[in-house]
């Protein structure tokens, strides 16, 4: 074909399909003439590839802005807060006796009460220490109660290591966790993982953190609290697909338990009502490191449950823009506008009288 032939065709097939722009084509037509372009096989594949570029790593924009410190603040302590040195213990008594004390955690987790002595509550979550002030209270103070709630947290110094944004020691809020952590921290680098986030305390791993529960589905049961010197592991990313074309979340995906085309869909929540899921394709690198398409068809079971490989790209293609089974009535009428066929609709059923059309229309 002629240079001139081959720009043509191209524009118009992409055309149909509605997914190309002329600033992808033109690069691509401007740079073939310095190059020996064979067949239209090997400019459908450079502009396949093209396409993907343009695809955004999906749930990296969560972390935005620059790293800090985070303080605590006012905010609900729940019962199962661990206790530690440098925390603020606010005791008020009442009854036969009225008082109000602000106690600080000790170096040795030690609470020096008055009147009561000194009392370890260092490793005690906040509901267990509650228990044990009141029944000390109740059975050394006669006539006299006792309301404990925390005053001033004490901070905590952490670790995030790997492919974080900026790795480093931060210090944090005791009521941290993984997410606030990351969050105050700068987040993740591109080329890490946000399905393998890993807490380690001593060397041990302690949980895993899969960040796409909570960006999919707002799960955060996986999520923990932080104790001093703990470490935030940030592995590399690990297989990655693009979905491109008419789905909802257009993105590179990290895979984790994923592996076949549908599920990769569920990811990208799903496809579009404009879709035309017949003629999908994936774009892959095959075993012999070659760029080649695969034909799928989503319709079909075996097309949705077709195996996914590492670096993958999934298009889906659009339904096209004509409209099938319409009258479009135009001119000197007074509403322009398409009507619904059926089998023996006559000139009659859209024009149903004079008044339809507007003054002076050619009646003839």
């Amino acid at each position: 074909l002629q240079f001139n032939e081959l720009k043509e065709i191209l524009q118009q097939r992409f055309n149909e399909h509605g997914e190309f722009q002329d600033q992808i084509i033109e690069p691509l037509m401007q740079r073939s003439t310095s190059e020996d372009l064979t067949t239209l096989s090997d400019v459908r594949v450079s502009i396949t590839m093209s396409k993907k570029s343009e695809l955004k790593p999906f749930g990296y924009d969560l972390f935005t802005g620059e790293p800090t410190t985070f303080a605590a603040t006012d905010i609900p302590v729940p019962v199962d807060y661990v206790i530690g040195p440098g925390d603020t213990i606010e005791l008020q008594l009442f009854g036969s006796e009225n008082a109000f004390y602000s106690l600080v955690v000790t170096r040795e987790g030690i609470l020096n009460l008055p009147e009561l002595g000194p009392i370890s509550v260092s490793g005690l979550q906040f509901g267990e220490l509650k228990e044990t002030l009141q029944q000390r209270v109740s059975e050394q103070m006669i006539g006299v109660r006792a309301s404990i709630t925390m005053g001033r947290l004490r901070s905590i110094r952490i670790f995030i290591l790997g492919d974080a944004y900026r790795p480093g020691a931060y210090t944090i809020s005791s009521l941290s966790t993984m997410i606030n952590a990351l969050l105050v921290s700068g987040g993740i680098s591109p080329i890490g993982s946000l399905r393998d986030v890993q807490l380690k305390r001593h060397g041990q791993l302690i949980q895993t953190l899969d960040l796409y529960d909570l960006l999919l589905r707002g799960d955060t049961s996986e999520d923990t609290w932080l104790q001093p010197g703990d470490v935030i592991f940030i592995p590399p990313v690990g297989r990655v697909v693009g979905i491109d074309g008419k789905v909802r979340r257009p993105a590179i995906y990290e895979l984790k338990a994923e592996q076949t085309v549908n599920d990769a869909l569920e990811l990208a929540g799903g496809l579009l009502p404009t879709a035309y899921p017949q003629i999908s394709q994936i774009a892959r690198i095959n075993d012999k490191h070659e760029r080649t398409v695969i034909d799928v068809d989503l319709t079909t079971s075996e097309g949705l449950g077709s195996k996914l490989s590492a670096d993958d790209t999934i298009h889906i293609y659009s339904i096209l823009e004509k409209r099938e089974d319409i009258v479009l009535l135009s001119g000197h009428v007074h509403r322009s506008r398409a009507f619904q066929w059926h089998a023996g609709m006559r000139l009659t059923d859209l024009i149903t009288s004079q008044q339809a059309l507007l003054p002076k229309a050619d009646l003839n």
